[in-house]
């Protein structure tokens, strides 16, 4: 058994309290108005000990994001990647995405509520990434015959963008049903509002 030095202890708690007073802070009143002053002061620690953490207000930001996206990410890859028809690869794949937003409301709310600093801090992690992964398992969904063959960059574009506003209004809402979302967005991906 591997027992934590009280070094270490202190630091995991440390970083604990700059990340949670960071989320506060960003939901709170925004980045660009938040200090790293402004989020030292919602913890008990020293001001320098903030830069034995983080460089700047900018990888905080990263930090603060970083574990939902990840997981959104790796997730969203497994799921349409082990879909076998249509209806799987669309309603499973929006229904992991609102479950894992489910798990990370106040991250994806800080997203939300910052999207011009997160757009030009973490571009490729919310919306590169996950579109290149989004276009090369539309790609091979189309290959198996999962989905029709058509403009990958337009279909990529329509269920990002389906999903990510989907999002911003779950997040609103605060309790959502994940299943009730999921197949709204299949319903209207797959079959159009008229049915």
């Amino acid at each position: 058994m591997i027992v934590q030095s009280k070094r270490e202890n202190n630091k995991k708690e440390n970083q604990a309290q700059i990340l949670e007073a960071a989320r506060y802070c960003f939901l709170e009143h925004g980045f660009e108005s938040v200090t790293i002053r402004d989020v030292i002061r919602r913890t008990n620690l020293a001001s320098g000990t903030f830069y034995n953490y983080y460089k700047d207000k900018e990888s905080l930001l990263r930090a603060v994001v970083a574990e939902p996206l990840q997981k959104m990410n790796q997730e969203l890859r497994e799921v349409r990647k082990n879909s076998t028809d249509t209806d799987d690869f669309i309603y499973n794949a929006y229904h992991t995405l609102f479950l894992v937003v489910a798990g990370y409301p106040d991250e994806y709310r800080i997203i939300l509520r910052n999207e011009p600093a997160v757009r030009g801090l973490i571009a490729e992690e919310i919306f590169g990434i996950p579109m290149k992964d989004l276009k090369n398992d539309l790609t091979r969904a189309a290959k198996k015959g999962l989905i029709p063959k058509t403009d990958t960059d337009f279909l990529a574009a329509a269920f990002y963008g389906t999903g990510y506003e989907m999002i911003r209004v779950l997040v609103e809402r605060k309790n959502f049903d994940i299943a009730k979302a999921a197949s709204f967005a299949a319903q209207v991906f797959l079959k159009g509002i008229l049915s």
